[in-house]
């Protein structure tokens, strides 16, 4: 079994990942920590260094090593399911959920947490706001393309878990 849990930043797929793993004993991936490891450079710097374009090459090439493996849990970067069909290849060798958090909640947690988020560290709240706004209109098309979507700002695990069972006896 491959779970793929897919959303924006924010939206809790590592703290939500880390729980599920907990609970089925499967094991937990956060793929931006591969993306640091292949890289040898924090995301932030990959980015600054190297650009997006590159950042996108390596995490799909770490999302691509998660076919391989068996009975985890991978939470993905907000992006992952946006470039080099990720949402396709997750759907095909998995089973994506999509986290859909709320455009206010999304921003309430992001706002308190800018300094452990490189990519927002710097933007003033009012910034933050709009490229929430503008990053989901851009990605909704992608993460709605998923098995399962969760509608809730905060879903306990252990139903999640439930509803993942269910799926795999379908």
């Amino acid at each position: 079994m491959r779970i793929y849990l897919i959303g924006f930043m924010g939206s809790g797929k590592s703290t939500l990942g880390k729980q599920l793993s907990e609970i089925s004993g499967l094991k937990f991936i956060d793929l931006d920590q591969e993306i640091e490891k292949l890289a040898k450079q924090t995301i932030d710097q990959i980015f600054n260094t190297q650009g997006e374009a590159e950042f996108r090459f390596i995490e799909k090439t770490c999302l691509d090593r998660t076919f391989l493996d068996d009975n985890i849990i991978v939470a993905t970067g907000g992006g992952t399911p946006c470039f080099f069909e990720g949402i396709k290849k997750m759907n095909r060798f998995g089973i994506s959920v999509y986290l859909n958090c709320g455009k206010g909640t999304l921003f309430h947690r992001l706002a308190k947490d800018k300094k452990n988020r490189p990519v927002i560290k710097d933007m003033k709240d009012v910034d933050l706001a709009e490229r929430i706004l503008d990053l989901m209109a851009k990605r909704e098309k992608y993460y709605t393309k998923a098995k399962i979507i969760v509608e809730e700002d905060d879903i306990d695990a252990n139903i999640l878990w439930g509803k993942l069972n269910e799926r795999v006896k379908e």
